[in-house]
């Protein structure tokens, strides 16, 4: 999902199969996620139509800057035509759009229903999961390129591993992965009413440091990180983002 979360309000801010969904258990491999995994589909799922009037369904200038729509863009111009694509934590799937709209055979997978449902009503050409990052319901190297767009925000720095995994394994050998998230030294925001949802749910600002060593040791090779100051008024953090590709397979 899009940085800023949807807040109490706007101002405090599917489709055909394109390759099979393998089923697989919420968070199978990483038993200690499944609480936040059950938050953020809460608090998200069920403020899910205040998320779309405030964010919207596509990407937008409001909320991204130039240079952040430009880096996505050239991400997505490397891949060839009719490449796998994975929109990783996918929101209403803006990146979604992006990404099929580009000639790439796309899937975006999410973990709050609610979100799902949108995705699917505002784009009907494009395949929507609902699955959790730790345990994406994604066959073993069928992916080609994954986006997760400000998706590991609600994932506490000592669990980044279990999705940079998840994003090794669905990948192919040389298969890329670009993460955009707020940054920091990993503190949390914690809510006890996350967005008026009536779930506690705590968002975290990564070390650009700590995401690329959980990338490394998931088995991917760096291929470049930036850091900006805060730029739109929904931003009260550096925005990073980051891009690896895969050199050793799980």
């Amino acid at each position: 999902m899009v940085a800023p979360p949807p807040g109490e309000s706007p101002e405090e801010s599917g489709g055909s199969s394109q390759r099979p969904l393998r089923s697989r258990p919420l968070n199978q491999g990483d038993a200690g996620a499944r609480p936040i995994a059950a938050a953020s589909a809460s608090a998200y799922g069920s403020t899910a139509e205040r998320y779309a009037a405030a964010i919207g369904t596509t990407l937008s200038a409001d909320v991204e800057t130039p240079d952040d729509l430009d880096l996505l863009d050239r991400f997505v111009a490397d891949a060839a035509t009719g490449a796998r694509a994975l929109d990783a934590g996918c929101g209403t799937g803006r990146v979604t759009r992006l990404l099929a709209d580009r000639g790439l055979a796309t899937t975006g997978i999410d973990v709050a229903e609610g979100m799902v449902e949108i995705a699917r009503r505002e784009h009907p050409d494009v395949s929507f999961a609902i699955g959790d990052l730790a345990a994406l319901p994604l066959a073993t190297h069928s992916v080609d390129v994954a986006v997760a767009w400000y998706s590991i925000i609600a994932t506490p720095p000592d669990r980044l591993g279990g999705p940079c995994r998840e994003f090794a394994r669905v990948l192919r050998e040389g298969g890329r992965v670009l993460l955009a998230f707020p940054s920091g030294d990993g503190s949390g925001d914690h809510r006890d009413d996350a967005f008026g949802s009536g779930t506690a749910l705590t968002l975290y600002r990564h070390a650009v440091a700590t995401v690329s060593s959980e990338l490394e040791q998931a088995g991917f090779h760096l291929a470049g990180s930036v850091e900006r100051p805060p730029q739109r008024a929904h931003e009260d953090a550096p925005q990073a983002i980051v891009e690896a590709h895969v050199t050793r397979l799980p």
